[in-house]
């Protein structure tokens, strides 16, 4: 187990943690000079790679798993097995038993897991929702229903119809409209998201830029602050420092940066402990404020 807020246990479910791109081509904004400035703020969520005299970003892939007394949840599930990701060999047609190896550790099965919240729909928060069944996808878990926002599943339709053979139209055919017709996918507005409650101890929060409808789950706890599972509202610690530095898989730059800038300083005000999903591990911590950016603490 990673943490316990209050009743509810979190667990990590690990896939994969290693170099995901140049950090020229993830945060193209980000001059030379900044990055050297911030390489500490960074730690290793940027590491150089000699052989190619380049710096890459260092992105783990997870997903956390919420135990309360009630139910088991899900939050977000990693790229999955055999899917298309050609842009991303390290994503591209993977076969390995990790994550369900991760899920038996924490003491479950597909099976026990009663819903799969998505913080967003793109392929590296939505693969295991389902797995390859000789030529069919069908859901990995039976039982559960998959939860997402309606802006991010309008907006993944729509790229899929413009560009079927990339990698949204991938993410449709071999994840979406499956669960589509399982009937296993529900979307709500972003607006309404606030007002949900996954259990009496967990609650979505808005949280919009890197997809339209991003989400962001917040755990609360019976005295104390809580905590939160963060998605991808921030990718690195180096935002900590730079809050408006986006990566180019953001899709509203400047309403990202407002998102993010928000949300650490709820997080810095409150002392509330963050699940951050692509920090480098342990990923769990808390915000601080730091002059007029931030500062990332590990808790462990």
């Amino acid at each position: 187990m990673l943490a316990k807020i209050g009743d509810v246990e979190v667990w990590r479910i690990l896939e994969s943690d290693g170099p995901l791109m140049p950090v020229a081509r993830f945060f193209p904004t980000l001059t030379a000079e900044a990055l050297e400035a911030n390489r500490a703020a960074a730690g290793e969520s940027i590491a150089h790679d000699p052989a190619a005299r380049e710096d890459w970003v260092r992105l783990p892939v997870q997903a956390f798993l919420l135990r309360t007394p009630r139910r088991l949840i899900l939050v977000d599930a990693c790229v999955g097995n055999h899917k298309t990701v050609p842009h991303l060999p390290q994503w591209h047609d993977r076969r390995d038993g990790r994550f369900l190896a991760g899920l038996a550790a924490a003491g479950a099965s597909a099976g026990d897991v009663d819903l799969v919240l998505c913080t967003h729909l793109h392929v590296d928060h939505v693969g295991w929702t389902t797995s390859l069944d000789g030529d069919r996808w069908v859901p990995t878990f039976p039982n559960a229903r998959v939860l997402a926002s309606a802006e991010d599943l309008a907006m993944a339709e729509a790229r899929a119809a413009q560009d079927p053979d990339g990698a949204a139209g991938h993410v449709h055919r071999q994840t979406l409209r499956p669960l589509q017709e399982a009937g296993r996918l529900e979307t709500l507005p972003l607006a309404q998201a606030g007002d949900v409650s996954l259990d009496p101890s967990i609650r979505l929060t808005p949280t919009p830029g890197h997809t339209p409808g991003h989400l962001s789950v917040v755990i609360r706890a019976p005295q104390g602050p809580g905590a939160a599972v963060t998605g991808d509202l921030i990718h690195s610690p180096i935002q900590c420092a730079l809050p408006d530095l986006c990566p180019i898989v953001d899709a509203d730059a400047a309403t990202a940066s407002a998102t993010r800038r928000a949300f650490m300083e709820e997080s810095a005000d409150s002392g509330r402990l963050n699940f951050a999903t692509h920090f480098p591990l342990p990923s769990v911590g808390r915000f601080r404020r730091d002059g007029e950016a931030f500062a990332w603490d590990d808790a462990f």
